[in-house]
Parts: C-alpha cells; structure tokens; sequence
C-alpha cells in the first residue's frame, strides 16, 4: 500500500512538472533567423510581462543574461513572462546587417504577436557602447510609451535598481521597427539598456535583479479611460469614465488632484462648460492609478473678421502682394472651403493658391494681376471655422489694383 501511494505521488509530481514546463516555440522563420517564444513563471497569473531579446545580435550578453535568469527563477515567480528571442543566422558579424535582420524578425514576428499575450508591459532588452554611441549614461530605461503608467513602472524598477535612470538617448535604431509600433497599439513599453563592457557576472546580476524587480516591485496599478478626450467643442458632452479592473474612480471638476476623498464616479459626467475633469482609480487591492486630466472646452461663439489685406474698397493695391484675411481666433477649413474665390472687374474667375494659418487665410493668384482693376474676393459662409466647430458667417470685399 505504501509503495502505491508513493508511486501515485511521483506520477502527479511528474505529471504536474510536465504541465509546467517551458518549451520554446518558433513562432516565424526566415532566410536571415526565426523567432523563439517561451512562457515562464506563473502560468495561471493575470500579470504579463513581456521580455525581448536578440534584436541586435552582437549585444548577446545582456539577451543570455535575461533568458538564463527567467529560466532559472521561473519556478518562483509570481507573474507570467513571456520571452522572445529573437535568432540572427545571416550577416551575424556584420554590425549594421546584423541589427537590420534583427529589427526585421521582431517587427515581423514579435510586434503582431505581442497583443495576443495582453501584457502589463514590454520590455526589450539591450547593451550599449556609452560615450561611443553618443550616450550620456550606460546603464537606463528607456520609455517608449509617453504614458503615466509606463513612466510609474520605470520608477518601480528603479527603485529596486538605483543605478538605472530614465534617459532618452539620440538616435536610436529599433524602437521604429519594434517597441514603437508595440506602443501604438496601447501597451506600455520600456527598453531595457545596460553596458556592453560589463562582465558576464556583471550582466548575470543585472539580469536577475531586472526579473526579481519586475517580479516584486512593478505593481499592475488600474487604468482609467474617459469615453471621450478632452478639446474644442460646441455642445453638451457627456462623458464616461471606466477601469480595467474592479474599484472605484474619483473625479474632480474643478481643476484639483483627486483623493480617495473626492466624489465618487458612479454616473456620467454631463459637461456643459468649459471644464477640467481629473480622475483617478483604487482598484481592490488598494493599487491606485495616475492621475488623469481632460479638459473640455465648450465654444460656442464663431470666429469674427478682423482685418483684411487690402481693406474693403482700397486702391492702388500691388498686384503681386498675398491677400490675408484676419480672424478672432485661430480657425480651420470647414465645409465651403472650396468656395473661396477671387474674380476680377469682368466675373472671371482667378487661379489662386490659399491656405490657412493659424487665425488667417491667405490667398495668391497664380498670376500677375492685371493693373487699374478691381478683383473681389468671395469667403462664403463656413468657409472656416474654429477649433469648436462654430462656422464664420461669411465676408466679401474687393480692391483696386494700381500700376505694379
């Protein structure tokens, strides 16, 4: 009997290890290197994070350093990672080739696969030159995302790790082919820079404390969406406020930082003037979100003429010289743009270039006008309007041209 337990024991340990195990998937190939893909650590988490390495080859230090170390800790992490690995096969000793088929495998192969996975955060890692690749520090996160929460989760890193610092390097090659486009897609995203020099017990220690400081210290703070962003408008909006997670939101109106003391969303916002709403979330856990801001702007008075060049009924006006036409405010091209013309004394009518900028318009005729003439210029009803959507009424003058 006791042997049978013992066996049974085994079975389901062995049974449990294999349902646990991390296998490598190649998830694209191509006639320059394929793409490996590995989940590690917490299977059942709701926390993602994703790592990528291998985009530039010949910073493999760093990408063995980061692979090894969730490898070795998966058993004991508490979130889901999922590791890309990106593998060069073509060109790997050629420095501008190399990173070019790297850069292509991740955005081939990683960058539409990486919303699949939901993760609360990306980040690629890789090694630099220092001074001689123009950079002022060595050892930094970079963040693609230009979001609150991607900033807070490199401050929670760092916290961990001192001696990183946020640094937005120049010139930087990939994040066009890889993190940027994973960022357009809503997910925060970081590059992970460390020293190509370092040794390989150096990077091996980096290594671990980058996974045990996402691991431990990057909480899933909740997010906050506002149903509509802030701008111009001309009517009554109504706005919806939601989380991702459950909790509960706190909002202002008037332009303060909400507190957990502040109102309690549980309705929508109507906003009927101009207004700044702030908001933010405390989910379940006790984890609170950034802060957001909106602001409404409700306009609702249409842009007035202010000046015109030439003025109504002048003469002796160049013949070459832009005519502008001056507004109250800062306007746009609105439904009857195409309408805006200029015929001369005999209704023909002009070849003109226009344009708008900022709270004018501009007009140019294509040719030489003709001298002692009158032309008249024709901006018809919502011909512009302004950032609100609130149409101008409407204006036409004309001039007098003199000799030149």
């Amino acid at each position: 009997m006791t042997k049978k337990i013992i066996c049974v024991i085994l079975f389901i340990l062995v049974a449990f290890s294999i349902i646990n195990a991390s296998y490598a998937t190649q998830i694209g190939s191509t006639s320059y290197g394929y793409v490996d893909k590995v989940v590690y650590g917490n299977y059942s988490s709701n926390e993602t994070v994703v790592l990528i390495v291998g985009v530039h080859p010949q910073e493999n230090g760093i990408h063995k350093a980061i692979a090894n170390a969730v490898k070795s800790k998966s058993a004991s992490l508490n979130k889901r990672y999922v590791l890309y690995y990106v593998h060069v096969t073509k060109n790997v000793n050629d420095y501008s080739k190399s990173r070019m088929n790297g850069q292509l495998l991740a955005q081939k192969f990683v960058v539409p696969d990486v919303s699949n996975e939901h993760p609360m955060l990306v980040v690629d890692n890789h090694e630099n030159h220092y001074k001689n690749s123009g950079y002022a520090y060595c050892r930094f996160l970079y963040p693609i995302s230009g979001t609150k929460i991607t900033k807070t989760y490199a401050n929670q890193i760092i916290s961990a790790m001192t001696f990183l610092r946020v640094y937005y390097p120049p010139n930087p090659t990939s994040p066009q082919y890889v993190t940027v486009p994973i960022a357009k897609k809503g997910i925060p995203t970081i590059i992970y820079e460390t020293y190509a020099y370092d040794s390989a017990a150096k990077k091996a220690s980096d290594a671990n404390a980058i996974i045990n400081a996402l691991d431990k210290k990057v909480i899933q703070i909740p997010t906050v969406k506002a149903s509509r962003s802030g701008g111009y408008f001309n009517t009554a909006k109504n706005v919806t406020l939601t989380m991702d997670k459950p909790g509960i939101i706190y909002y202002t109106i008037n332009g303060s930082t909400p507190t957990i003391t502040s109102t309690k969303y549980n309705a929508i916002i109507t906003i009927t003037h101009t207004t700044t709403l702030k908001y933010m979330a405390v989910d379940n856990n006790g984890h609170k979100s950034c802060v957001y801001t909106q602001t409404y702007i409700l306009d609702q008075i249409a842009p007035k003429l202010v000046a015109t060049y030439p003025k109504n009924n002048t003469t002796g006006i160049s013949r070459t010289h832009p005519i502008s036409i001056r507004f109250s405010e800062n306007v746009l091209a609105s439904i009857n743009w195409s309408n805006v013309i200029v015929k001369n004394k005999y209704n023909q009518t002009c070849k003109i270039t226009k344009w708008v900028s900022g709270n004018h318009i501009y007009i140019k005729t294509n040719s030489k006008r003709s001298k002692y003439l009158y032309y008249t210029i024709y901006i018809p009803a919502s011909a512009v309007k302004d950032y609100a959507g609130n149409n101008f009424a409407g204006y036409t003058f004309k001039f007098k041209t003199g000799k030149y």
